[in-house]
């Protein structure tokens, strides 16, 4: 049984791209907080130590949160694993549920332009990612074209992810500091929706580890918030 686990040089690839998004989203965050100040009381713009004081806190909480982000990312990196049997193919990972999916499931096997292959079957949840950081990829992608043909497909979320960032904190912006009825009605449902969605595809798929779901709660706070604040808007 070919059992296969991830390069530890390639941690370095991961650990980059954790601390860019990570930066994205804390910056955005922080640009919104300000737009909508400065659409509110204004406490920014009267005083210049705020600024310091903010940007510092939100600097520290924020090399905290990436420097346990990438630990936590490196106990699931060393233990992800691999294994194709004479039937089947399963991923184990260290406080993930394993996914296992018999030749006979699989729907399709695709990889993206970053080199990830992606096995479904015929389950919604039965999706196996397998990054391109894995030891003897060659050899893996020789088993796979035995099982199924391997296309080239790209999802549209992971291609734009950055535009996709951006439009959702500036949808955000626009719900808490725009009073046109039709831009807060457009904006707070776009923004529940991709809150929901992602509450979702968070708890329902077996890719996510224990600890990432339950963030769950946070999304659930935020999305109550953006209800509650669209519904008040609109009725005004």
């Amino acid at each position: 049984m070919p059992k296969f686990k991830l390069r530890p040089e390639g941690f370095a690839a991961v650990k980059k791209k954790i601390v860019l998004r990570f930066t994205v989203i804390l910056v955005l965050a922080m640009v919104l907080v300000v737009v909508v100040d400065q659409n509110g009381a204004g406490r920014y713009g009267r005083n210049a130590n705020d600024w310091f004081f903010t940007g510092l806190v939100v600097a520290i909480l924020g090399s905290l949160a990436i420097w346990r982000a990438l630990k936590y990312q490196l106990v699931l990196y060393t233990s992800y694993t691999i294994a194709i049997e004479n039937n089947s193919i399963t991923r184990l990972q260290q406080n993930t549920p394993a996914i296992t999916i018999f030749f006979s499931e699989v729907t399709g096997i695709t990889k993206s332009t970053d080199g990830t292959l992606t096995v479904k079957g015929t389950k919604p949840g039965d999706i196996i990612y397998i990054p391109p950081t894995v030891e003897n990829k060659a050899d893996i992608e020789l088993l796979l074209k035995k099982i199924a043909p391997i296309g080239q497909r790209v999802p549209l979320v992971q291609r734009y992810s950055l535009l996709v960032t951006v439009a959702f904190f500036t949808l955000m912006a626009c719900l808490y500091i725009v009073n046109n009825k039709a831009v807060v009605g457009i904006s707070g449902t776009v923004v529940s929706a991709v809150l929901a969605w992602g509450m979702y595809h968070l708890q329902s798929s077996r890719n996510f580890d224990a600890r990432l779901k339950r963030t769950t709660l946070s999304l659930l706070i935020v999305l109550v918030s953006v209800v509650v604040v669209t519904i008040i808007k609109l009725r005004r």
